[in-house]
């Protein structure tokens, strides 16, 4: 294989450069080709992909939160029987999430599943980094006992922090419908060059989602929308976040052959907010400001009671499970609040309300309601 890859990424690097030369491709082309190579040579390094499972499993087949518990498999690796050309794995038996009969004869709980695989998903993406960036039904099966079990490691992504970071806040301007926002969010990311004119970007966002109807809450619906204005305005996309859409829109396809109605973005909400309640970083307390506060300083008052609604809902739920629930694992688990976070979360925005500029934004409300 190597001597064979090794043709086609001289062959790649041939053409684009002919393409960039010769019909003006994109800057940024031979960076894209560089990274497929890059991606090629490393699905054929199996000791890469043995170690690649190893951290995978470690991250996400564990247990979260010192519960010891998880609904995730990963095979083990046999390491007396690897080699770079070969990768010994532990057999796993599985139904394909594609056979709808055999999950139904099994009497799986097809939300249960899809559930702990957007969990394990979005804890990739947001929380530690490093993501299966190909997980397509052929890469994932359901067990028996309704886990879902991981396969093929060979191609990896590994995202920063303010990458992470970008995405939530991405995610919190498009629920929000704020495309200046989004626009700015691309710009700090390095999305769009620099000099772009930003207003500019947001006026083709705004033209792009149109109105509230046409607004999309699911991953291939939103991306259809911004490909023509990340072509017009020339975005450039680094490696690792090219990777994360690629892994998002094979999220999506893999838990729509569960469940054909599946929105990645609607169902990824609830986690983002639990995050923001969660982490005091201030980049997420800055966040949840935006979330819950307009930029003329006006509380988003509907936005403030759903979250208020989403917590109080979660906390009637744990108040009403029965002695010895709190062992046995839930689809909405991961959804649950810790009311010291969400205590903390809220005091910028009760210093806000009680701060002069706050105070001013509502004697002005109270103003235009008496006139």
């Amino acid at each position: 294989m190597a001597p064979l890859l090794t043709l086609d990424a001289l062959l790649f690097n041939m053409i684009g450069g002919q393409l960039k030369r010769f019909a003006k491709a994109r800057k940024d082309l031979l960076v894209a080709v560089n990274e497929i190579v890059r991606h090629m040579f490393d699905e054929i390094d199996y000791v890469l992909e043995g170690k690649n499972a190893e951290r995978f499993a470690i991250l996400y087949s564990q247990g979260s939160g010192g519960e010891g518990r998880t609904s995730i498999k990963v095979p083990k690796v046999y390491w007396t029987y690897t080699r770079k050309s070969i990768l010994a794995l532990e057999w796993i038996d599985g139904i394909k999430l594609t056979d709808a009969e055999r999950i139904s004869k099994a009497n799986l709980n097809r939300k249960k599943m899809i559930d702990e695989g957007l969990y394990c998903s979005l804890r990739q993406l947001l929380e530690d980094g490093f993501f299966h960036a190909d997980p397509h039904p052929g890469n994932l099966v359901a067990t028996e006992d309704g886990s879902l079990a991981y396969f093929d490691f060979g191609m990896m992504g590994d995202i920063p922090r303010h990458y992470r970071v970008g995405l939530i806040q991405m995610l919190v301007h498009y629920v929000n419908r704020d495309p200046l926002g989004l626009a700015n969010d691309f710009h700090s990311l390095g999305f769009v060059p620099e000099g772009t004119d930003l207003h500019a970007v947001a006026t083709a966002l705004s033209v792009a989602f149109g109105d509230g109807r046409r607004q999309s809450n699911d991953f291939q619906g939103v991306m259809n929308h911004l490909y023509d204005v990340m072509y017009d305005f020339n975005f450039s996309l680094p490696p690792d976040y090219a990777l994360v859409i690629r892994a998002l829109g094979s999220l999506e396809g893999t838990a729509k052959a569960l469940d054909p109605d599946f929105k990645v973005i609607e169902s990824a909400y609830p986690f983002v907010i639990g995050r923001l309640l969660a982490d005091p970083s201030p980049d997420m307390r800055k966040i949840l400001r935006e979330l819950l506060i307009r930029d003329d300083g006006s509380i988003r008052w509907n936005r403030l009671e759903r979250l208020i609604a989403a917590i109080s809902q979660q906390s009637s739920e744990e108040s009403s499970k029965k002695p010895g629930d709190e062992n046995t694992a839930s689809s909405s688990d991961w959804r649950s609040f810790d009311m010291h976070s969400v205590v903390s979360a809220t005091e910028d925005l009760f210093h806000f309300i009680l701060s002069r500029k706050g105070w001013r934004v509502y004697l002005r409300k109270r103003e235009i309601q008496a006139s």
